[in-house]
């Protein structure tokens, strides 16, 4: 009994500190922003700061699923923007084939919500949890919903109605991308609408 009520004031304690109980729900604002990177054919690398300011750089291998990749805009308005610090950062380490960039974390596909990561490669969605009964992380697969619409087909008219969301990249040059207001502001969220077929 002493465990489990330890456990329960642990669980409470951390979702209090995350702004996940009650009105302290509506305060919360995501200090992280989001992009999705999909490059059937080249290697690609990534670059973002942390909240300390130190690199993280990751290098994607070619892959026909999108990839999710954060970043850390500026946390106030009293701290100068950084291109280098506060802006994501993306380079083809190959040039085969197109690659491209989405920015934002969902869309409304049909009216319906859609998180970009519906299209990320199954076999990835795999989260890892400290187990204190263990002292050891345990392995959990994640079961994202994929999503019932074609790739293609998204990127084609977020294309045509949201230019400004997705990049097409064709060389090795570094691009910077910072729009993360299209994550902290819903009423941003892209809207697009298919025909009721799917994949």
């Amino acid at each position: 009994m002493k465990k489990f009520l330890f456990y329960l004031c642990l669980v409470c304690i951390i979702l209090a500190f995350k702004g996940c109980i009650g009105p302290l729900q509506t305060n919360y604002v995501e200090t992280k922003g989001y992009a999705y990177v999909l490059s059937p054919q080249d290697s690609i690398k990534v670059r973002f700061y942390n909240l300390k300011g130190y690199p993280t750089d990751t290098i994607f291998s070619p892959s026909n699923y999108l990839r999710q990749t954060p970043w850390y805009p500026e946390q106030s308005e009293d701290i100068p923007h950084s291109e280098e610090k506060h802006e994501l950062h993306v380079k083809k380490l190959t040039n085969k084939s197109e690659s491209i960039v989405i920015e934002g974390y969902h869309i409304y596909i049909n009216d319906t919500l859609w998180g970009y990561n519906s299209f990320t490669d199954p076999a990835d969605s795999i989260a890892y949890f400290w187990n204190w009964d263990k002292l050891a992380r345990d392995t959990v697969i994640i079961r994202i919903k994929q999503c019932p619409y074609k790739l293609a087909d998204v990127i084609e008219q977020l294309s045509l109605h949201y230019p400004d969301l997705i990049h097409r990249l064709n060389d090795t040059e570094e691009h910077n991308f910072s729009n993360y207001q299209i994550i902290r502001d819903i009423k941003q969220t892209p809207r697009i609408y298919l025909p009721e077929k799917p994949k």
